[in-house]
């Protein structure tokens, strides 16, 4: 009697008993060995004799990362995901500034807007990468925006994308007149999915440093007239 053994990505469609599709990974695969990097594989052995099968392959355990004894199939782990994650080509991130045209008043209220640039990826976009063969998608989460208004302070994170002096909640108020160069960063993570299966949250965080916008802020001296 001889044993034959393999190693699969602990997929349902890696059962080598099921004529499927081989090599596929899967939540179950990427996330079993949790705490640990994994990813999680099923063992399977055959029975032989003579050289012949004499029975299915039967599942016989699980281990977590490569076992030293067998070389196992490829399969998608986590920190290939998290570095897909921090390789996607982030939108550019702007600002609106009310009162317009890069000027405001010393003591008056200043509105600030997140503005994302079109070209790139932001929040709630699926990107979508290849991974060993298989289909992975990552779609940005926001965690939160960080207004820095240039003079030493800041606000945030809030997911509040803030707006005009009409409907916008988010609004600095300048002490001392000069040049500044504020800006809105934006913290992300991301959800991912394996080959159309189940969402997931990537155990990972990015900051995209917004484009800093040119800021005079003057004062006024008021003046009657008749």
């Amino acid at each position: 009697v001889e044993y034959k053994y393999d190693v699969v990505p602990a997929c349902e469609a890696n059962n080598p008993n099921k004529n499927r599709v081989d090599n596929v990974s899967c939540m179950r695969s990427v996330q079993g060995c949790r705490p640990a990097e994994g990813p999680l594989y099923e063992i399977y052995q055959l029975t032989l004799t003579g050289g012949a099968p004499t029975g299915p392959w039967r599942m016989i355990g699980t281990v977590c990362g490569s076992p030293g004894w067998i070389t196992p199939r490829p399969a998608v782990t986590m920190p290939m995901i998290e570095s897909e994650f921090k390789k996607i080509a982030w939108a550019k991130l702007g600002a609106k500034i009310q009162p317009p045209k890069g000027v405001t008043l010393v003591n008056l209220k200043t509105y600030f807007e997140a503005s994302w640039q079109v070209a790139g990826f932001q929040p709630d976009e699926t990107a979508t990468v290849s991974l060993l063969g298989n289909t992975v998608d990552i779609r940005p989460v926001l965690v939160g925006y960080t207004y820095v208004y240039g003079d030493g302070s800041s606000f945030g994170p809030t997911l509040d994308p803030g707006g005009d002096w009409k409907t916008g909640s988010i609004f600095h108020v300048y002490q001392d007149p000069g040049s500044y160069r504020p800006r809105i960063d934006a913290t992300v993570t991301a959800d991912f999915r394996i080959n159309g299966g189940p969402w997931d949250r990537v155990p990972a965080e990015a900051t995209i440093t917004g484009v800093p916008s040119p800021l005079r802020v003057a004062t006024a001296h008021p003046v009657l007239i008749r």
